[in-house]
């Protein structure tokens, strides 16, 4: 699946749940890249996230605990850790 499907799939998923004001286009950059792996992870067949990491490993919070924070403090967690069940991959293109 390309990024720009994954990306589109983020989209499409949240606009679908959110309000008229608050829309994808009205998110930051860091709540649209958090949707987004979420979305790979989902269209991958991959299991729910089920933590977050730090980039220098120092850090790991359960995925329940980082949404229930706002969102100042969650910007450091931005590592997913899964338990993956596919074997599907991102492609740079349509194929």
């Amino acid at each position: 699946m390309s990024e720009n499907k994954v990306v589109e799939a983020a989209r499409a998923k949240w606009n679908a749940q959110a309000d008229e004001h608050n829309q994808w286009d009205e998110l930051g950059c860091d709540e649209k890249l958090e949707l987004a792996v979420r979305a790979a992870f989902e269209t991958l067949n991959a299991q729910q996230i089920v933590a977050w990491i730090t980039e220098d490993g120092e850090r790991v919070i359960t995925d329940v605990t980082k949404r229930g924070l706002p969102s100042a403090v969650q910007a450091p967690y931005t590592l997913p850790l899964v338990r993956a069940t596919s074997s599907e991959t991102l492609t740079d293109g349509e194929h």
